[in-house]
């Protein structure tokens, strides 16, 4: 990783399902990023190929550093997406780097 201020934290989703969901059936892959201290949420849309960032504090942390923390993810969430068993041939299937897209809302709890 080697970029200073960027750490990597992977989540993983637990629940009470009456059967194992298969990754083919799951919509959204969140997560979570750490940049400069501050925590951003990211989410994949495995339906339509696309990577949402949720950043309650959007001028903390400079875009550059931003793009460059999810720059891999988008190259290669295809790849990862044929390793788990996503439906290559679908239709709505995007193979190649999947866009970035920055909310203009924040959420508060």
């Amino acid at each position: 990783m080697g970029r200073k201020g960027l750490e990597y934290y992977f989540n993983t989703a637990v629940g009470d399902f009456q059967e194992k969901p298969e990754w083919g059936d799951v919509n959204y892959v969140i997560g979570y990023i750490n940049i400069k201290e501050h925590w951003l949420a990211v989410a994949a849309d495995m339906r339509k190929c696309k990577i949402y960032v949720f950043n309650s504090m959007p001028n903390y942390a400079d875009k550059k550093i931003v793009d460059q923390a999810l720059e891999m993810s988008a190259r290669c969430i295809a790849s990862l997406t044929i390793a788990i068993g996503v439906d290559l041939h679908s239709k709505r299937f995007k193979y190649g780097p999947w866009p970035v897209l920055r909310s203009l809302m924040s959420v508060h709890l």
